[in-house]
């Protein structure tokens, strides 16, 4: 008796947990068709707003976006996981090795053979995206589907080759970036002279050699680069001068074109001296832009209603067209300073000032502890970006007063004259 009780005891057991990891898979199935039918609302072009990389519109399927693509996964699938990446690496505040290890985890397990059946253009972007932010992919010359493959096995980032590293366009805030800076540059490789045959012994050499005699180097030349590296501006301009003194060139003449000419940029005015360049001003965190870096501090709740009420819903930053980050940031500073906030509490109330897409960037990228000076950036490089950028130079180049004055029949000249210079 007791063990038939047993034995039914652990089969209804053994049922429950059955029920149990049913409807845990069930609702984990639940949640991913909800993720899933969230994107699947939205289409490509609006999933992959504002991200300038080029990528395969038409192939992505949004009902796939986030869903991680098998090792049997179809060209759709597999275009729209890397539209995806690209997508994420280019609002992520992540460079060079700390992107790398991202690489790695998003594509662990991908094959060669999963690479080939990416668009070739979406394939191209995410190699791309990679060397901007300071990741090396391997020699251009190789296939990109190979170099991101070949990627994968590497447990470290791949050493930048030389030539490659001077002339990539790396993003400002990477690591790359500042050594590509600090580097020294090679602006000319001089070209190797043949060797000259050894004279027979009797001989003369040629009378071109006999005509040419050596020059010996001149003082300037021996200790230009020893000038750059250890004087100043100034005092390399001074030695040059003194070189040139009997000279009757003027200091624009001989002046190297990679100095900075501090003389007049008029050259039928030369002028005889350098003037000082005026002092540095002190630090003014409310005009200094792009700001610097500073703490968090905490602010009041009643500075930040004080703020709010001050700032109102008008002057806020949208993200689109037209509507200037840096313009918005003057009013910022002006008004921070009318209600004493400091450089440290800016952080407080800058989401105060931005709506529409520019608020859900925010939101969605911005962490809590990231500094004033980040977020900033983060924002202007995400909406002031090259789109906009042709948009203006269009409206620019094509705006005309008989155009305004068309679009504007029922206002007089003086006010459609008005219209066109605020756009212009």
């Amino acid at each position: 008796m007791a063990d038939n009780q047993s034995s039914s005891s652990a089969a209804n057991a053994a049922d429950a947990q059955d029920q149990l990891l049913e409807n845990q898979s069930e609702h984990d199935l639940s949640k991913q068709e909800q993720a899933v039918s969230l994107y699947a609302k939205y289409t490509a072009e609006q999933l992959m707003e504002d991200c300038p990389y080029v990528v395969a519109l038409k192939t992505i399927d949004t009902s796939l976006w986030g869903v991680p693509a098998p090792a049997d996964a179809s060209e759709a699938h597999a275009t729209t996981w890397v539209a995806k990446t690209i997508h994420d690496y280019h609002l992520a505040m992540v460079w060079d090795d700390h992107l790398f290890d991202n690489y790695l985890g998003d594509f662990e397990g991908w094959t060669k053979e999963l690479f080939l059946k990416v668009e070739r253009g979406t394939l191209k972007s995410l190699k791309t995206v990679l060397r901007h932010r300071g990741v090396y992919t391997g020699s251009n010359r190789a296939r990109i589907a190979d170099s991101l493959y070949n990627m994968i096995a590497t447990e470290n980032a791949l050493e930048w080759d030389p030539a490659e590293f001077q002339s990539i366009d790396f993003d400002s805030r990477s690591k790359a970036y500042k050594r590509q800076q600090n580097a020294p540059r090679i602006d000319h490789v001089p070209e190797q002279q043949p060797p000259q045959p050894a004279l027979l012994a009797g001989t003369q050499p040629p009378q071109s050699q006999l005509q040419q005699p050596q020059q010996p180097p001149l003082q300037g030349e021996q200790q230009g680069d020893q000038q750059d590296e250890h004087c100043g501006v100034g005092q390399y301009l001074q030695n040059l001068r003194n070189q040139n003194a009997d000279s009757q060139q003027p200091p624009h003449a001989w002046l190297p074109a990679t100095a900075y000419r501090e003389v007049t940029p008029f050259p039928q005015q030369p002028t005889s001296g350098v003037p000082f360049r005026p002092p540095a001003l002190p630090h003014n965190p409310y005009k200094t832009l792009p700001p610097r870096w500073s703490r968090n501090n905490r602010l009041e709740a009643n500075t930040i209603t004080q703020f709010s009420k001050i700032w109102g819903n008008s002057k806020k930053y949208t993200g689109d067209a037209y509507d200037l980050l840096d313009d918005k940031i003057k009013i910022f500073f002006s008004i921070c300073w009318q209600v004493d906030i400091k450089e440290e509490e800016f952080h407080a109330v800058f989401p105060r000032i931005l709506t529409g897409r520019a608020e859900m960037f925010y939101i969605q990228v911005v962490e809590r502890d990231d500094s004033f000076a980040s977020v900033y950036t983060a924002i202007k490089n995400h909406f002031d970006h090259d789109v906009h950028h042709q948009h203006y130079y269009t409206d620019w180049t094509t705006t005309t007063f008989a155009q305004t004055r068309t679009e504007n029949t029922d206002k007089g000249l003086h006010k459609v004259l008005q219209i066109l210079l605020d756009k212009l």
